[in-house]
């Protein structure tokens, strides 16, 4: 008879890893550097797990330069853009 796996799978766990670190991510929204820190692990943790970003979080940073976005603050052109408009300039977030 097969043993059953009791406890938490590995993809369950990172997304709770992904979840506390955009948490940090967002009470140091202040301190973009500090924010910034926080996004680029929980990104890694879902490319290495191959996990689909949840849509809260992939809201929360650039897809192009992976800084976090401030909530109610206009946001720059991205400083890596290819010549063209940046995806996220002169948007506003909610």
């Amino acid at each position: 008879m097969a043993q059953h796996r009791k406890g938490p799978t590995a993809k369950e766990i990172a997304l709770e890893r992904i979840a506390i670190l955009f948490d940090q991510a967002y009470q140091n929204r202040a301190d973009p550097v500090l924010a910034d820190r926080y996004v680029a692990p929980a990104r890694e943790i879902a490319m290495r797990r191959r996990l689909r970003m949840p849509r809260e979080y992939r809201r929360f940073f650039c897809p192009v330069c992976h800084t976090c976005f401030v909530p109610g603050e206009k946001t720059t052109a991205c400083a890596f853009s290819t010549g063209r408009s940046s995806p996220h300039a002169g948007s506003a977030v909610q």
